[in-house]
């Protein structure tokens, strides 16, 4: 997480972070040989095959059909296939305190119970073990109640689970409050209270001598140099305070108290407008601190919890004059919300105090904008130059220099985490540059571009044209032209084919070389299943929660209706101008007088 004072750089230190180091989770998931298809999560889960068994309940998916359970059962259920939904009718003839609870070894359910016009009366998704559902409904009246058990997103299957009906009666021994055990309650505590495990009531924290403080209108008066102790008691206390100005100044307002405390200050106007906010100093303050120039007026300064169910037992808030640091610096922030004198003038940009000339004389990391602009082109997919990340953010040019952290710059196809775009990170995750050349690594504004093909067969230059096209379906990989699948199999990131045979779909299918061979978006991928550095995702076979072919699946699809092995027919005319082209088809005919 990003901790900074101000909306603007917070957004922008985050942004720069998510562009040096955003790779490091889906660059760990490569290394640890995750799925093949699961990692990209650009292949569909078929619609209507399935590896489960339907349970002996169905058919019933809606009210109409709703299966009956009694109080006491115990059933056993499944989601299968996924989308499927369970529903369940049972009927009361007296006031009674009712459990409903799913259970098994594996799965995430959904329970709501609804009455007899279908209106929900209760719902739950976790309060049971591990992930399964749990309602606990006190006093429902007599009558007949439906039960809905849903998986929690629709798209996947639960094996087995039990569904449970139980009736309940309340115990509150020795306990003044909390759950009766039924849903019901054993009494409450104050609000400076919490009920403890053995339902007794436990003072959490004290209210301050100030309150009540908790508006504009209750607001306590602070003055400058003053500091006043409070507290944020009970959970979603506010305080509230008030200040006037006679002269324009730079304030600081600042909370401090001990290490587990956790605050939030904002700042607004006489009319309510709200000025200034800060949630934390730093990533280990988590204290509040706001500095800003303010003209002559009234102000108001609220201070919460982090959240509206945390407390503060005790902070100090303090009101100052803020006194500018400018020595030594003739632009910047004078730590008091403003500006250091005179500024730069022209096209130079600030760092650490000192007006300097901007990229690409100058590369100034987190520090803060390399350019006051962006050169026609550039924008947030970035650019490297000479190892430095380039990149347009609000319309302002950034610039990291990756090898200070011991990476360099290239180009990253994206992933679930991060869109394709030049970064910062090791060089074996990288690209030299985009291999569809849509986006040049040169960036625009470095000076001319000179294209770049020695040694290479095809791909892109560097300046936005190409070194050459591959022929008979050949692909271009490291600049070079190689043959496509099946003599290449280029994992789940690079086609190992620009196109897809007619029985390929994204549910894919295992080739004689234990490698996995899915289409998506019109390509063919292929991804080397006994190469994975993991062993349980060794074999190609089928992925029964998924719905389709993958490395770490185990055999055929049980269905039948998707072939284990792949059986289409790849033409291959890499290297040729003529002749068969392996399926029946031809590679090209010859000139007259050739052969």
């Amino acid at each position: 997480m990003c901790f900074f004072s101000h909306k603007e750089a917070k957004e922008m230190a985050c942004k720069t972070v998510f562009k040096v180091l955003g790779l490091a989770l889906a660059l760990t998931m490569v290394s640890q040989g995750a799925m093949a298809k699961g990692f990209l999560g650009s292949v569909g889960v078929s619609g209507g095959v399935f590896a489960c068994t339907p349970d002996s309940f169905e058919t019933d998916n809606d009210f109409g059909t709703a299966s009956l359970i009694n109080i006491g059962d115990v059933q056993n259920r499944s989601i299968c296939p996924a989308g499927d939904l369970d529903y369940a009718q049972f009927t009361l003839t007296d006031v009674t305190n009712v459990i409903v609870e799913t259970s098994g070894d594996t799965g995430d359910t959904v329970l709501t119970l609804y009455d007899s016009t279908f209106k929900e009366v209760a719902t739950d998704d976790d309060s049971g073990n591990g992930s399964f559902s749990l309602i606990k409904q006190p006093n429902l009246p007599a009558g007949i109640y439906y039960i809905k058990v849903e998986e929690y997103n629709n798209d996947n299957e639960i094996a087995a689970y039990t569904l449970s009906l139980q009736s309940c009666t309340p115990d509150c021994t020795g306990k003044v409050c909390g759950d009766d055990g039924c849903g019901g309650s054993c009494g409450g505590c104050a609000a400076n209270e919490q009920c403890n495990d053995q339902g007794q009531c436990e003072k959490l924290c004290d209210a301050d001598s100030y309150e009540p403080d908790n508006d504009f209108t209750q607001a306590v008066v602070i003055g400058l140099g003053e500091s006043q102790d409070h507290t944020i008691c009970p959970p979603g206390d506010v305080d509230t305070l008030k200040f006037t100005l006679t002269d324009a100044t730079p304030v600081t307002i600042e909370t401090t108290g001990p290490a587990d405390g956790d605050t939030k200050l904002v700042l607004f106007d006489a009319q309510g407008n709200q000025l200034a906010e800060n949630g934390d100093k730093s990533r280990d303050d988590y204290y509040s601190k706001i500095s800003i120039h303010l003209d002559p007026g009234d102000y108001f300064v609220q201070v919460t919890g982090y959240d509206e169910n945390s407390i503060v037992a005790s902070y100090t808030i303090t009101l100052s004059v803020c006194t500018p640091q400018c020595d030594g610096k003739i632009c910047g922030d004078d730590g008091c919300g403003g500006e250091c004198p005179p500024g730069c003038s022209g096209d130079q940009v600030c760092n650490a105090g000192q007006c300097v000339d901007p990229w690409p004389a100058n590369c100034l990391g987190e520090a803060g904008p390399s350019a006051k602009t962006c050169p026609e082109g550039l924008t947030d997919v970035g650019c490297c130059d000479n190892g430095r990340l380039v990149f347009c953010y609000k319309e302002q040019l950034w610039c990291m220099d990756c090898a200070l952290d011991g990476n360099v710059c290239g180009w990253y196809p994206g992933d679930f985490f991060n869109p394709p775009g030049y970064y910062c990170a090791p060089q074996e995750y990288l690209d030299p540059e985009d291999p569809s050349g849509q986006y040049p690594v040169h960036c625009p504004g470095a000076g001319p571009c000179t294209p770049n093909c020695e040694g290479k067969e095809c791909g892109p230059d560097g300046c936005g044209g190409s070194c050459g096209d591959c022929q008979g379906g050949g692909l271009c990989v490291s600049y070079h032209c190689v043959a496509p699948y099946p003599q290449s199999c280029l994992g789940p990131q690079t086609p190992s084919a620009p196109s897809c045979p007619q029985d390929l779909s994204d549910i894919g299918c295992c080739d004689t070389g234990n490698r996995v061979v899915w289409c998506d978006q019109g390509k063919l991928y292929c991804a080397d299943c006994p190469t994975n550095q993991q062993p349980e995702y060794q074999t190609c076979g089928w992925q029964a929660s998924a719905g389709y072919y993958d490395c770490g699946g185990q055999g055929e699809d049980p269905s039948g209706q998707n072939p284990l092995q792949c059986g289409f027919c790849m033409p291959f005319c890499f290297g040729k101008e003529c002749g068969d082209d392996g399926c029946g088809g031809s590679c090209g005919t010859c000139q007259e007088g050739y052969t």
